[in-house]
């Protein structure tokens, strides 16, 4: 998990590429340091990387910044497709005549597909309002697997949950 001596490097060189003064850094890694406790060093360190890069102020980010960072790395780990490649594999199978494949794609895409009846789909539908529909549900299920991600510590899954189920 996110050590002190990692929070501590991390925003000494947030501080450096951002031209921030360093006085108050010593607090703020305090602070850091628990709030990211239950992130994993790794991906503390590529959060932080990847915020270096794109910040455009001259202050330190706001741990908010990092979380976001954090839950997108998790999602490019979890080789989501985007909402429009995860429409174009639904629908290529669906032309194809095998929407059973549907069922093999990640998650989010078969329990979409399924809401919106997807499977059902006739080339007469109005294809248009369906993609909008299908864009617009995927995009907030994978917002809320970043909030679940945020919530988690940058896991995919809550590890907690799986050792109740065990029980």
């Amino acid at each position: 998990m996110a050590s002190k001596k990692i929070v501590v490097d991390k925003i000494t060189f947030l501080a450096d590429a951002l031209n921030v003064p360093r006085r108050s850094i010593s607090m703020t890694a305090a602070a850091w340091a628990r709030l990211f406790a239950d992130v994993p060093d790794e991906i503390f360190e590529q959060a932080a990387d990847v915020v270096a890069k794109t910040w455009q102020r001259n202050t330190l980010p706001p741990p908010g910044v990092i979380r976001d960072a954090i839950a997108d790395i998790a999602i490019e780990k979890m080789g989501l497709p985007t909402a429009l490649e995860a429409w174009h594999a639904v629908i290529t199978a669906i032309k194809d005549g095998r929407a059973s494949r549907i069922y093999k794609m990640p998650h989010p895409v078969p329990a979409i597909a399924e809401c919106l009846g997807i499977e059902d789909l006739r080339w007469g539908d109005n294809m248009s309002a369906l993609r909008a529909h299908f864009i617009d549900a995927y995009r907030e299920e994978v917002r809320r697997m970043r909030r679940r991600i945020n919530l988690n510590g940058g896991r995919a899954e809550d590890d907690s949950a799986k050792g109740s189920q065990d029980a």
